[in-house]
């Protein structure tokens, strides 16, 4: 049987840990393995990186989300306004959305949950 990538990187990690590590460790590591939380943030943060990909061009915001999608990284295009990352962020608090220039996706996000980032997200570019 083989292993997903999620079970192969907890194997590794549980390969280095030491003997005295907490129980609160492993029993993280076991959820990795067993929940395949890594295949989950790879979902969820593309789910979210392809959404705001299709909000910006929807809007002709020239921004883009780019780098790994479990982790995308949100960033105006050459030749963007200076300020339109900063207007940018200000409209997604004002909406509820708490982004840096890093979209943290965690292993409690589920679909209904980017989706309903992506609806604020809509609102607050609406003011750009």
């Amino acid at each position: 049987m083989s292993m997903t990538k999620s079970q192969e990187w907890a194997e590794r990690i549980h390969a280095v840990l030491p003997r005295g590590c907490s129980t609160n460790s492993k029993a993280a590591i076991e959820t990795y393995k067993e929940q395949n939380v890594i295949a989950h943030l790879w979902d969820k943060g593309e789910r979210l990186a392809r959404g705001l990909s299709s909000l910006f061009e929807k809007h002709g915001v020239p921004m883009e989300c780019c780098g790994y999608l479990s982790c995308p990284m949100i960033q105006v295009q050459q030749g963007a306004p200076a300020d339109l990352l900063e207007r940018f962020l200000r409209g997604c608090y004002r909406n509820g959305v708490s982004f840096y220039t890093l979209a943290y996706v965690n292993f409690s996000h589920q679909d209904a949950d980017i989706d309903e980032t992506l609806e604020r997200v809509g609102k607050g570019i609406q003011g750009l």
